[in-house]
């Protein structure tokens, strides 16, 4: 985010804080009015915000968002904090011993007591331990949290530990106890709330649940949500998918197995050989190839953004499968390890990862079992029957042995 009219450089984090505070100790219906009337008074806010700047400066809550959310935040790399860094960080930063008292509280020991609090987190600790040693009132905004935690995630991908450390210093440094608690949460992806990701994307809007399930991707709800395009069109069933943003996978359902007899007496069933890999989608757009894992992870470096990158396991094999007449696709479908010399699929009990094959494996490649086909050329299928997605995929592929 760029620092020039930015809603959230006028945003404390403290008010993020302050409100997850709240919503923590209150208890069923009160916590989701207590959560609505917040994101109702941050819109009021969002919309003053752009008549001061003249519609032009940005004024979506996803920043807000991604920090009540942090499960769900896709667009930032992993941080790569644990608690054990985190007390190390603490340690540190304080100036204590090791084998102090703080310390040991720190790891979940208390001396007076000969125990630690089964209810207490690590984040509950350094609260208490912090008081009396960190600002009242913390003074960053959100923007500036933002841009931290975006910084910790890019060392951590680029294994610069050591700037890790200094970047939670900068954080600390400016926050209150408080605010402390929240931002251990936020790191460790998970905030103890009381309450899930679905039923927060729920408050806030109420079909913010399946637009992330139809994109993964918690920008684009916002801006669907913010601008009201696209929300008619989703109707109750789901609405359609896009390219290049990943899609839940259907899953199976579970059922009573008395009732199963009946249903197969009853309905039709298409079976599919049950595959012990990964489940992927890939995305196809023109020469342009992304993969996207069950939980919506980005692999397209892994397996190749398109045929010509070097050190890619999978496009450049498996570009030439497809139809002359597919221009755009999304493909649903397992990702197995194949062995070259045995030819047989590995299983997962082999302690094989598919993401960690390399292209200069002599025995082992990516394999992608295709089973369902979600677009084409442009046009969602996710309304035609599966029968006939089914008849359709097999035009579209060319199947080869240890490839697709």
């Amino acid at each position: 985010m760029s620092k020039v009219d930015c809603i959230s450089q006028r945003v404390k984090f403290s008010e993020i804080s302050s409100i997850l505070e709240k919503v923590k100790a209150a208890t069923g219906a009160k916590r989701d009015e207590l959560l609505r009337r917040y994101f109702a008074s941050f819109e009021q806010f969002r919309r003053e915000f752009q008549r001061e700047n003249n519609g032009k400066a940005r004024s979506s809550i996803f920043p807000v968002l991604r920090l009540l959310l942090p499960g769900a935040d896709r667009e930032r790399d992993s941080y790569g904090v644990r608690v054990k860094s985190l007390r190390d960080m603490y340690i540190k930063v304080l100036g204590i011993s090791e084998s102090s008292t703080e310390a040991r509280k720190l790891s979940g020991y208390d001396d007076e007591t000969g125990g630690g609090t089964s209810s207490e987190d690590f984040a509950d600790r350094v609260f208490r331990l912090m008081q009396g040693r960190c600002p009242p009132e913390g003074s960053l905004t959100v923007w500036e949290v933002n841009e931290r935690l975006d910084a910790i995630g890019g060392h951590y991908v680029n294994g610069e530990r050591r700037r890790i450390g200094e970047e939670l210093e900068r954080l600390v440094g400016g926050m209150s106890q408080v605010d402390q608690k929240w931002l251990i949460r936020i790191l460790l992806k998970n905030l103890r709330l009381g309450m899930s990701q679905v039923k927060i994307l729920g408050v806030y809007h109420a079909k913010a649940g399946r637009l992330y399930d139809r994109f993964s991707n918690l920008s684009k709800v916002c801006e669907v949500v913010e601008s009201g395009e696209g929300l008619e069109e989703l109707g109750e069933g789901g609405g359609s998918v896009e390219l290049f943003h990943p899609v839940k996978p259907m899953l199976c359902q579970r059922v009573d197995l008395k009732l199963v007899d009946g249903m197969l007496k009853r309905d039709e069933f298409w079976l599919e050989t049950k595959m012990d890999g990964e489940r992927f989608q890939i995305h196809k757009d023109g020469v342009v190839f992304k993969y996207f894992s069950r939980n919506s992870y980005e692999y397209s470096e892994v397996f190749g953004v398109n045929r010509n990158q070097v050190g890619s396991t999978l496009t450049p094999f498996l570009a030439d499968l497809l139809s002359s007449n597919v221009q755009s696709v999304i493909l649903d479908g397992e990702m197995m390890v194949f062995d070259k010399v045995a030819l047989i699929y590995r299983d997962k009990s082999e302690n094989t990862d598919v993401k960690a094959v390399k292209s200069d494996n002599p025995t082992l490649r990516p394999c992608f079992c295709v089973y369902d086909v979600l677009l084409l050329n442009g046009k969602s299928l996710i309304a035609v029957p599966y029968a006939e997605r089914i008849r359709l995929l097999g035009t579209l592929v060319k199947p080869k042995v240890g490839v697709l």
